[in-house]
């Protein structure tokens, strides 16, 4: 008697443990997937840890990074838009795939002076799958796999994806990290880039094609 009572008590502390682990999983999956170290401050009423917001933190001063197509992107291409809108994604993350559709769509969308680009974190060793999965989505515009200077210095400082995050000409951060999947991903990213252009007195942007 003594021994099943031992049993059974332990098969209810496994149970519960497994529910656990399942359960923050599930938490994991609907807000977005974890990865490196994030040091930038959410908007717009996402996570937030409590910590002051970093305004004008330097991302992307002086970098070198690889494209999917095989060119290269620098701070030469930040220089000539007034916004920059990056996604850092990854191919383990399922909100990230779902939401590239949409985020294709706004990026055909954009006016000359703002541009959206893509970074797939763990995309360097498995370029042609990074390569179907934006043909399926439908996106067309930038995507970095990898690079030098600034670049890794941004890249490292993700936590959570997908992370978007602004930047102006000279690379540095406009308003706050946009952190997890979010069902108005236009809205959100509409309203960040007017927030910035607003700020640099520039006309808005509306969600119209162009």
């Amino acid at each position: 008697m003594k021994k099943n009572f031992i049993f059974c008590h332990e098969s209810q502390r496994i149970t519960k443990r497994v529910l656990c682990c399942l359960t923050m999983l599930l938490v994991i999956g609907l807000a977005g997937c974890s990865g490196k170290k994030v040091s930038m401050e959410p908007s717009g009423g996402y996570k937030d840890d409590g910590q002051e917001k970093e305004e004008g933190l330097s991302l992307l001063k002086s970098f070198e990074a690889e494209c999917l197509d095989g060119s290269t992107f620098t701070q030469d291409n930040l220089a000539e838009k007034d916004v920059t809108v990056i996604n850092f994604w990854s191919l383990t993350c399922g909100p990230c795939i779902r939401e590239m559709p949409e985020i294709a769509e706004f990026e055909k969308s954009l006016p000359d002076n703002v541009q959206l680009i893509t970074v797939c974190l763990d995309g360097a060793d498995a370029a042609d799958i990074v390569k179907d999965v934006l043909e399926e989505a439908g996106y067309e515009g930038i995507t970095l796999l990898n690079g030098d200077g600034d670049f890794i210095m941004t890249c490292s400082a993700i936590m959570y994806t997908p992370t978007t995050v602004l930047v102006d000409s000279e690379g540095t951060m406009l308003g706050g990290a946009i952190i997890g999947g979010r069902d108005n991903l236009e809205e959100v990213y509409l309203e960040a880039i007017n927030s910035a252009l607003k700020e640099m007195g520039k006309e808005e942007i509306g969600n119209e094609e162009n």
